[in-house]
């Protein structure tokens, strides 16, 4: 190592150690170790639930029976990620055996270390490429983390979206190492990439489908590399695709999602369509030096169109349908729009994007304008192409394009701030103190951005209090469930809405009937459009649900809610298909859904009068003026209450509830036959007090006939209304007033 280049070497490893520390300020607020609800991703907590299951029954989870409880649903992902998290986490345990460290813990780290590994990598890539301290030493400053980085790090942020990210840019560098050296060894790491991404994430052709149209542009453009990137990319995907279809694993669903061609589960259908891609690429290449090279390579392009609509057409749909949002439900998430839109130009959607870009991106254009021969000049390029390339899909198109850029975000910073430098320094190279002059013009804007993305990498999502505590209490006072450490079948499950299913299941430990992946969706909403009740209950008696959580405050798409009815006519799966037909729009949606949400089960809506099987048995904490943000709901058979009167006589039968710090009547009443016999059933028990719900010690009874009054006290102990078992009217009622 020369010298003069300690001073460089030493602030790249300053600059390293700041990086690894801003991704670790997480651990460092609100000390994550201290409790269970530090993360607060979905996705996050689906794969964390799966490693702990995975470690717990001693073999990876590929069959899952409780994200879309009560079917077994085999988990489809693709399999390196999950073997890669266990097979991490034993190896630390076999060299750390006596640690006490929670095992999920342990993988938890991998999201804070390969970003940063990524950084490292980036910046280790631009000096080799450039040999330029100063764009080397602004890249480094750009690599401190911000918005896109937060979108996959984090410790415990077990989603795959940071090695989805990391193999991204691995494979191109290792493209911009080959273009620049012609050695094949970069070729051949680059298939290593394809094949542990085929591996890794079942959307892995959306990314290549964008590496083959780069590479039909730079052919049909004609420009002076194509062809070195048509041969990089034609061989690596080749290779790649090739080994990861020989590592498929071969079982009866693998088959089923080939030929059903269903691109949310891995099969052989991903390798297929890289392989494809590979071919075609290579095609191009071929006739380079044909005598009409244009007209073979539009009319191949074109029988590859009609050849993937032709074979892969429900593959096709299910791809576009998540590209425009035309399923009722992809449409309302909001990673799947753009970034910036031109309604938000005029309003605070403006401000909110440029807090999360940075100034930067408003210099890096006219950068890119001024500077891109120079970029050439340095042999990044093609680098800087894919910048261009993922910056506009996150930008324009759709928001989580912002995890395939993730710490690439830093080149943009990097690259910006060395093109104001070199354009300021050449304004100024002829004065006293040049070199100092331009560090004191553009040291501020780097302080303002690196500022920014502090701000970010600082905060931390939280649960909300009103979370924590019913997911603590569910799993507290429920009875625990089996599966999730053995291979018996869990005994019930739990309803909610469902974005709510991964973070229950987590947390509490307890089987959900859909979750975030969309598993077990029908069930959800033929339960929850279902307009009776005892439909509903018939319904969760034969899923098998116990429990019901609400969230009152939740709000509602009227096209969503129009979309629920629809999955009545569906077969019976757990699988979820996107729709791509018109939903029929109602006017009114007296819903067993929203006779929970809103009415809490005690007073009529549509063809629901007061709940004869469903109760409340928690509720958070409120104020006294609002409903609790989350309520859960026991399904129960009802106690059974016969009566025999008068002919006639109307019978009610009241109770007082009090919700937190609300009251609330139960009643309900009914009227007698000709022989003076009515049955009632009654959800709630006497004297309850769990869970915030508090019940008076006894039932109000009152028989009224002919202005004739009889009053009464009735008691109903919970295992009757848990059991469905007939009440002793002898010894449960107490005549107060003839």
């Amino acid at each position: 190592m020369k010298r003069r280049n300690i001073p460089f070497y030493c602030c790249l490893g300053i600059l390293s150690v700041i990086i690894l520390f801003w991704l670790f300020l997480q651990l460092l607020h609100d000390n994550a170790f201290k409790g269970v609800y530090h993360q607060t991703n979905p996705d996050s907590l689906l794969f964390a639930r799966h490693l702990e299951q995975s470690i717990l029954k001693g073999r990876v989870l590929v069959v899952d029976d409780y994200a879309a409880f009560p079917y077994k649903t085999r988990t489809g992902f693709a399999p390196f990620y999950m073997y890669f998290l266990v097979t991490s986490v034993n190896i630390f345990f076999y060299f750390f055996s006596n640690s006490q460290i929670d095992p999920v813990y342990v993988a938890g780290m991998f999201p804070v270390l390969i970003p940063w590994l990524t950084s490292i990598i980036l910046i280790f890539t631009i000096y080799k490429l450039t040999n330029n301290k100063v764009l080397t030493l602004f890249v480094s400053m750009g690599m401190l983390p911000g918005f896109f980085v937060v979108m996959i790090s984090g410790f415990f942020n077990l989603d795959y979206d940071y090695l989805i990210s990391f193999f991204i840019w691995l494979w191109v560098i290792s493209g911009a190492f080959y273009l620049n050296s012609q050695k094949n060894i970069f070729v051949y790491l680059g298939a290593i990439i394809t094949a542990l991404f085929i591996s890794t994430w079942t959307g892995s052709p959306f990314f290549y489908f964008f590496a083959t149209v780069y590479a039909f542009i730079l052919w049909l453009v004609n420009t002076e590399k194509y062809s070195d990137y048509l041969t990089y990319a034609s061989v690596s995907m080749f290779i790649g695709s090739i080994v990861a279809l020989i590592f498929v694993p071969r079982n009866e669903d693998t088959f089923r999602y080939f030929l059903e061609s269903n691109v949310g589960r891995y099969s052989y259908i991903q390798g297929l369509l890289v392989l494809l891609g590979a071919i075609f690429i290579a095609f191009l290449n071929q006739i380079k030096n044909t005598k009409r090279p244009r007209i073979y390579g539009l009319s191949i392009l074109g029988i590859v169109i009609l050849g993937i609509v032709i074979f892969f057409h429900e593959t096709l749909f299910q791809a576009t349908g998540i590209l425009f949002q035309t399923d009722p439900i992809h449409a309302t998430i909001g990673e799947l729009s753009a970034s910036i839109t031109y309604k938000e130009i005029y309003n605070e959607g403006l401000k909110d994007f440029l807090y999360r870009f940075g100034p930067f991106l408003l210099v890096f254009p006219l950068c890119l304008f001024l500077k891109y021969s120079e970029f050439k000049k340095l042999k990044v390029d093609f680098i800087l192409n894919w910048v261009l390339i993922l910056l506009s899909l996150s930008l324009f198109y759709q928001v989580r394009y912002v995890r395939w850029m993730g710490c690439g975000y830093g080149l943009v910073i990097g690259f910006s701030c060395w093109c104001l430098w070199e354009t300021i320094k050449k304004s100024i190279e002829n004065t006293n103190y040049s070199l100092q002059r331009t560090a004191l013009c553009v040291l501020p804007i780097i302080l303002f951005g690196i500022t920014v993305n502090f701000a970010f990498i600082r905060n931390k999502y939280n649960l909300s209090k009103e979370e924590v505590d019913i997911y603590s209490w569910i799993k507290e006072n429920t009875p625990e469930t089996s599966g999730y450490s053995d291979d018996n079948e869990p005994e019930y499950g739990i309803l909610a809405y469902w974005d709510e299913g991964n973070k229950l299941s987590f947390f509490t430990k307890r089987p959900v009937a859909v979750s975030n992946s969309m598993w077990g969706y029908k069930t959800m909403a033929d339960i929850f459009s279902s307009e009776e009740e005892k439909k509903s209950f018939a319904l969760c008696k034969k899923y098998r649900l116990r429990y019901i959580m609400i969230e009152p405050s939740r709000p509602d798409s009227n096209n969503i809610l129009s979309y629920w009815p629809l999955f009545k006519n569906m077969p019976e799966t757990s699988e979820y298909k996107l729709y791509y037909g018109e939903v029929p729009q109602r006017d009114s949606f007296d819903y067993f859904y929203f006779w929970l949400k809103d009415h809490l089960g005690l007073t009529p809506l549509g063809e629901f009068g007061n709940s004869s099987h469903f109760r409340m048995i928690y509720a958070n904490k409120n104020d006294g003026n609002t409903i609790s943000k989350y309520v859960l709901f026991e399904c129960v058979e009802g106690a059974v209450c016969d009566f025999n009167v008068e002919p006639g006589s109307i019978v009610s039968i009241s109770l007082e509830l009090k919700v937190g710090e609300l009251s609330f009547i139960y009643k309900v009443n009914k009227t007698t036959d000709e022989k003076g016999s009515c049955t009632l059933v009654l959800p709630y028990s006497n004297g309850y007090d769990n869970g915030n719900i508090l019940t008076e010690p006894f039932y109000k009874v009152s028989v009224e006939k002919d202005e004739k009054k009889t009053l009464a006290k009735l008691v109903v102990c919970d295992k009757d209304v848990v059991e469905g078992r007939r009440v002793d009217m002898e010894t449960n009622l107490e005549i107060v007033n003839h």
